[in-house]
């Protein structure tokens, strides 16, 4: 095991969390963290990089599974609940870009407009629908911010994956017919 070559004695191993007897150094941190991304693995070593891990959880899985959003949400107040520890507003809206590098709320825009790329994909619902069902007052509220996320409004994006999908299939070979002898 990787903090074992570190020079570290396991006390506990949970579901990728590893409790060591020793006080880590910060040399002894980035030799784990190099050899964990050999891996495709990284090194969540500080108690603020838990709590952020855990609400993009719950706020990814509020996205997902929820069939309609509401158009007004309290992400704190949902955020706080679901936490083992309370955190007020200011303290999640301080915390979030100092670990995560943009804010709360662009982090659930981008959630948004990636649930609806997914929606798109599927194709079983109209524009409108769609962004209705992600909260959003009108299709252009959702346009706009689709738009800043992936440089495209859900339109263009619908109309390049079906321009996709036509080529694909028009790529593939049709089978041998087979005539009976």
């Amino acid at each position: 095991m990787e903090v074992e070559k570190a020079g570290c004695t396991p006390i506990t191993i949970d579901l990728g969390i590893v409790k060591v007897k020793e006080d880590l150094t910060d040399k002894v941190l980035d030799e784990i963290s190099i050899q964990l991304q050999k891996y495709g693995l990284g090194l969540i070593n500080t108690f603020k990089s838990i709590i952020v891990e855990k609400i993009k959880t719950i706020v990814i899985r509020y996205i997902h599974s929820a069939d309609i959003l509401p158009q007004k949400i309290d992400w704190y107040n949902i955020i706080s609940s679901q936490l083992s520890q309370k955190y007020s507003s200011n303290q999640i809206s301080r915390l979030f870009p100092i670990v995560e590098g943009v804010t709360l709320e662009h982090f659930i825009i981008i959630q948004k407009t990636r649930r609806a790329e997914e929606l798109i994909f599927q194709n079983e619902f109209t524009l409108t629908e769609i962004s209705k069902k992600l909260g959003y007052a009108n299709l252009p509220h959702l346009s706009g911010q689709f738009k800043k996320v992936t440089g495209f409004t859900p339109t263009q994006y619908k109309a390049q994956r079906v321009e996709r999908a036509r080529k694909t299939s028009r790529s593939k070979k049709a089978p041998p017919s087979f005539k009976p002898i």
